[in-house]
């Protein structure tokens, strides 16, 4: 399978796709770890801000430069409340990456965290996902139905 490639030929990272685009939202995208040869090829479709969902326990923001940060996995609440942060950059008209390593189990399961916050239902966050294209982590439905009914529970969305 051959890597993406940006609209001029710039290299992407790999499993990189676009999972939703909302009306008057930025671009949420997914991927598996961006190196630096990636960097003009993501500049190239606009993203500004990049989410490294990779790390357990780090928090430190502009650690690569002053839009990336690291997503706090060590609960559901916590990556629940991150999401909303990402949302928000979205309903700016931001575009935003969320990567992992490869890009097929929690950069999609952030996206999804996402889409939830924007409104959307279960099911049409899973299917905007599912329907991007790249493999998905085998654990995708299950944890995204783990987190489906938390956030629910704690009235985050219906």
């Amino acid at each position: 399978m051959q890597p993406p490639i940006a609209p001029h030929g710039k290299p992407m990272p790999p499993n990189f796709r676009r999972v939703y685009t909302g009306e008057g939202h930025g671009g949420l995208f997914v991927s598996g770890e961006p190196r630096s040869e990636h960097s003009e090829g993501i500049a190239e479709v606009g993203i500004k801000h990049v989410i490294d969902a990779r790390r357990l326990d780090m928090t430190t923001r502009g650690a690569m430069q002053p839009n990336y940060f690291y997503l706090i996995r060590s609960d559901q609440q916590q990556e629940i409340n991150q999401a909303k942060e990402v949302a928000d950059l979205l309903t700016k008209g931001e575009n935003v990456l969320v990567h992992c390593g490869i890009g097929q189990g929690i950069s999609p399961v952030s996206a999804y965290i996402t889409l939830r916050h924007l409104g959307l239902s279960h099911e049409k966050a899973q299917t905007a996902i599912q329907g991007a294209g790249g493999k998905l982590g085998d654990d995708f439905v299950v944890r995204t139905n783990s987190f489906g009914a938390y956030g629910k529970v704690l009235g985050h969305w219906k």
